[in-house]
């Protein structure tokens, strides 16, 4: 299994520099970086360089539109042909990201892909899963803090619209007033309430499978 997996950048004055490495406690010598770092600058036709020294292995990638490069560390019985074309997809995966905290935990995530020998293929596959996870947490606590808001506002029409807003199918009448009773109102003030959202166009009402909806968030009929 390889030892490391590591992110190279370049720095105006210091040269080549890791930014980023997993595991955190694997020492990676400045020294062997230098060497990466001029393996690349020999090799510019390419993006691959594999450096083989005593006690140290490894096959670097380097993106030269972000002036990165994405590094594994192998094992003295480990060939480095074998690991390139994963490596490339791994870049793909690990380099675009602009955030510190994102690099660091992609390349985790791209680090235990590497131990586990998942097939290059499936890395994009994994970008998509995380990156759709991360969309339906957001979207929770995004929900989550609306619902907050609906507690503190008194006016019920903004209410009802909060209310909405959370429900991405809509809701019906009968489950926005059995919600909005647990608040302290009373059907008659909701029925009344939505019939001004209604006439102020501020929602819509879908006759088919009864439900009210933001009208910002449904298509006109066609």
């Amino acid at each position: 299994m390889p030892a490391a997996l590591f992110i190279i950048s370049w720095d105006n004055l210091e040269g080549a520099i890791i930014t980023c490495k997993y595991p955190d406690d694997v020492d990676i010598n400045m020294n062997n970086v230098q060497t990466i770092d001029v393996a690349h600058s020999f090799n510019k036709e390419s993006p691959w360089i594999v450096v083989e020294e005593k006690g140290f292995k490894a096959v670097s990638f380097y993106n030269e539109a972000l002036m990165r490069a994405i590094a594994l560390a192998l094992l003295p019985n480990e060939v480095p042909a074998n690991f390139v074309k994963f490596l490339e997809q791994l870049a793909e995966f690990v380099l675009p990201h602009a955030e510190e905290e994102g690099i660091t935990r992609r390349l985790q995530q791209a680090f235990s892909l590497v131990q586990a020998e998942i097939p290059a293929t499936e890395v994009v596959l994994l970008n998509f899963a995380n990156e759709i996870q991360q969309l339906k947490e957001r979207a929770l606590d995004t929900s989550i803090q609306i619902r907050g808001i609906m507690e503190l506002a008194s006016d019920l029409p903004t209410k009802i619209l909060l209310y909405l807003l959370t429900s991405e199918e809509g809701a019906t009448e009968g489950k926005i007033a059995e919600d909005l009773a647990d608040m302290g109102h009373e059907k008659a003030q909701v029925m009344i309430a939505l019939a001004g959202l209604l006439e102020r166009k501020n929602v819509a009402f879908h006759e088919k499978d009864g439900r009210y909806v933001l009208t910002m968030l449904t298509k006109p009929d066609s």
